[in-house]
């Protein structure tokens, strides 16, 4: 980047602003003491070029308010640099404390799963098993091994009362995904296969 600044003209380069874009980029991603190392040594060779082109010291000399722009530009790159490194790692913060949240959630979740006595079967809309609570696993007499990525209604059999077994159309399950809300139903029986 600074190659290419000097050699299509220092100060005049109408790649300048990718100083100060790479200044903020390093401060973001690597560190601010790299980004303002980077800031110094830039700016010390738009000086060093100076004295090679008489055309940016002659007008440096006719307009000195440019010159102060310049330097003015140089100075606020450094406030917003350690800005957005601060608030860079602001987020990081909070957005490692919301994954901690997220995950002390989930525990308490399995946690609370695994004391119930009730059969807590958790499935994809294809109807496999993702997970199931402890209860699953003495009910079926399986381990959740066993039991996981298998389809539900061949894993768990259920029975009406007519002694029937149990289909997604009895279940509702295609009402249930299509509404997305609970359904209670009621009259299906766990049985057990014995072999």
């Amino acid at each position: 980047i600074q190659l290419l600044v000097v050699s299509s003209g220092g100060f005049s380069s109408p790649f300048l602003i990718l100083f100060y874009l790479f200044i903020l980029g390093l401060s973001l991603l690597i560190r601010l003491r790299t980004a303002m190392l980077f800031l110094i040594f830039s700016v010390a060779l738009l000086f060093a070029n100076l004295f090679t082109t008489t055309e940016i010291i002659n007008l440096f000399r006719q307009d000195p308010a440019t010159a102060l722009l310049y330097i003015i530009s140089f100075l606020t790159v450094i406030p917003l640099s350690v800005f957005l490194r601060k608030t860079y790692s602001f987020q990081n913060t909070v957005s490692s404390l919301l994954a901690r949240h997220v995950q002390l959630a989930e525990r308490r979740e399995e946690l609370i799963m695994v004391k119930l006595d009730e059969l807590i079967i958790v499935t994809d809309p294809s109807l496999n098993i993702v997970s199931a609570n402890e209860a699953v696993e003495r009910a079926l007499q399986s381990p959740l091994s066993n039991i996981v990525n298998k389809p539900l209604l061949e894993t768990v059999h259920l029975e009406n009362s007519d002694g029937k077994p149990a289909s997604s159309t009895s279940l509702s399950i295609d009402q249930a995904l299509s509404t997305k809300t609970t359904h209670l139903i009621e009259g299906f029986s766990l049985y057990y296969q014995t072999s």
